[in-house]
C-alpha cells in the first residue's frame, strides 16, 4: 500500500482533542498514535490534521485518504456531526445520515444541571491554560510542567494563588457573577527524572519518595487552591501486600504534612482506582486514607460508557466511604470510555441522586465542550 513501513508511533502526555476536517473541529481524545507515513504524497490525500491539548493546530495527519484505503491514526471520531460528514465524504455520500438524536453526541446537551454539587472539575492535560471555558466548572486540575520537574515557577499559569477553592466559590453559593475556577496543581507520580527507563515513581524506592515531597513541595509554594495526587500508587508488576500499600500511604503522609504546612488552606485529593477492590490490588488503599484525613476527598476514575456499569461501581465506593468526600470521574474522552450524551446525563444523575461532593470529567477537550 501507499506507505513507506510501519506507522509511525508518537506518543503525549497531554495528548490531542481534536482532528481538524476543512477548517471543522472534531472532537477526538488520544494520547497514542500511529500517524500514516506517506510514500507517495501525489497519491495521498491527508484528510485531517489532529489538534494538541492546548488547541493549536499542527501537521501530524489524523486521516490519509490513498487509492488503496484510509488509514486513521487512531480509532474513527465519535460520532459526533461533524465526524459523520466526514465519514460520508470518505465513503462517497453513500451513506445517509443518521436520524437527528440517533448514535449521535449532539452539539449541545439539555437538561443537565451541575448546581447542586460542591465540585464540578475537569482535568487539563495541557501545557497551558484553556482559552475556552466552559461555563460550570469550578476547577481545573491542570498539569504544570514546572512542579513536575521540582521547580516553583513557571510562568505560563501566573498567580495560581489567586484561585479560590471550590468550597469558597461564589458561583455554588448563590452569587450571581461567576467565579473564577480555582487552579488545583494536577501531579501525577511519573517519570523520575533520573531513571528515564521508569515510568512512574516507587513510593518504596528512598529516592523516587524524594523526588515525589520535592514536586509537592513545588506545588504548595505556589499557594493553589489543591493539590490533586494522579498515580500515588506502586508500579506494575508490584504484588499487592501490606507492605508495599504502607509505602504507598506513607508517602502520602508525609506529602500531605508537606502541603499543609507550606499552604494550610489547601486541598488535597487524589484521583484513585474506581472500586476499593482494584485499588487495593495496586495497593492504593484510598479508604484508609479518608479515614486517616490525608485527602480531603477522593476522584474514583468511574470511566464507563455503560451507566448501569457506572453505578455498580460506584456503589461499591460509597460501601466504604461518605459520599461528601468522594467526586465521581466520568470519562467524556478517556482511552476507556467515551460517553454519549444520554449516558453522559445519566452519570451526572447518578452522582446527584448519591449526593456526592461533585463530578470530574476527563478531559477538557472539545468534546466535553459539545456535551456541557
Amino acid at each position: 500500500i501507499m506507505v513507506s513501513g510501519p506507522p509511525r508511533y508518537v506518543h503525549s502526555v497531554s495528548g490531542w482533542t481534536a482532528m481538524d476536517w476543512q477548517g471543522r473541529r472534531i472532537p477526538h481524545h488520544a494520547e497514542h498514535i500511529h500517524v500514516p507515513v506517506v510514500k507517495d504524497r501525489a497519491d495521498t490525500t491527508v484528510l485531517a490534521t489532529w489538534v494538541d491539548a492546548d488547541g493549536d493546530g499542527t501537521r501530524l495527519p489524523a486521516i490519509a485518504l490513498t487509492r488503496h484505503g484510509t488509514l486513521f491514526a487512531h480509532v474513527p471520531p465519535l460520532a459526533f456531526p461533524a465526524a459523520q460528514d466526514l465519514l460520508a465524504s470518505i465513503l462517497g455520500g453513500a451513506v445517509a445520515p443518521a436520524p437527528a438524536g440517533v448514535g449521535t453526541r449532539p452539539a449541545k446537551k439539555e437538561n443537565v444541571d451541575l448546581r447542586s454539587f460542591r465540585i464540578v472539575g475537569a482535568w487539563v492535560p495541557a501545557s497551558r491554560l484553556p482559552r475556552d471555558i466552559p461555563s460550570g466548572l469550578n476547577i481545573l486540575y491542570t498539569y504544570i510542567a514546572a512542579v513536575h520537574v521540582g521547580t516553583a515557577s513557571d510562568s505560563r499559569f501566573g498567580a495560581v494563588s489567586d484561585s479560590r477553592s471550590a468550597s469558597d466559590s461564589g458561583s455554588r453559593s448563590g452569587d450571581s457573577s461567576p467565579a473564577k475556577p480555582a487552579v488545583h496543581v494536577w501531579l501525577p507520580l511519573l517519570h523520575p527524572v533520573d531513571r528515564p527507563d521508569a515510568h512512574w515513581l516507587d513510593p518504596a524506592n528512598p529516592a523516587d519518595r524524594a523526588a515525589a515531597l520535592r514536586r509537592v513541595r513545588a506545588a504548595a509554594l505556589r499557594h493553589p487552591a489543591g493539590i490533586h495526587f494522579d498515580y500515588l500508587r506502586s508500579p506494575g508488576g508490584t504484588a499487592a501486600s501490606p507492605e508495599a500499600a504502607e509505602a504507598v500511604t506513607s508517602l502520602l503522609r508525609d506529602a500531605a504534612v508537606l502541603a499543609r504546612d507550606l499552604a494550610p488552606s489547601i486541598e488535597l485529593s487524589a484521583a484513585v482506582f474506581p472500586t476499593p477492590d482494584a485499588a487495593a490490588a495496586h495497593n492504593q488503599d484510598w479508604p484508609a486514607w479518608l479515614r486517616e484525613e490525608l485527602l480531603d476527598y477522593v476522584v474514583p476514575m468511574l470511566y464507563e460508557d455503560d451507566p448501569a456499569a457506572f453505578r455498580a461501581s460506584l456503589a461499591k465506593c460509597l460501601a466504604v466511604a461518605p459520599a461528601e468526600r468522594i467526586a465521581a470521574g466520568i470519562g467524556t474522552g478517556a482511552d476507556e470510555a467515551q460517553v454519549d450524551a444520554a449516558a453522559f446525563r445519566e452519570e451526572i444523575e447518578a452522582a446527584r441522586a448519591a449526593n456526592l461532593r461533585g463530578v470530574v470529567f476527563f478531559p477538557l477537550d472539545d468534546a466535553l465542550r459539545e456535551l456541557l
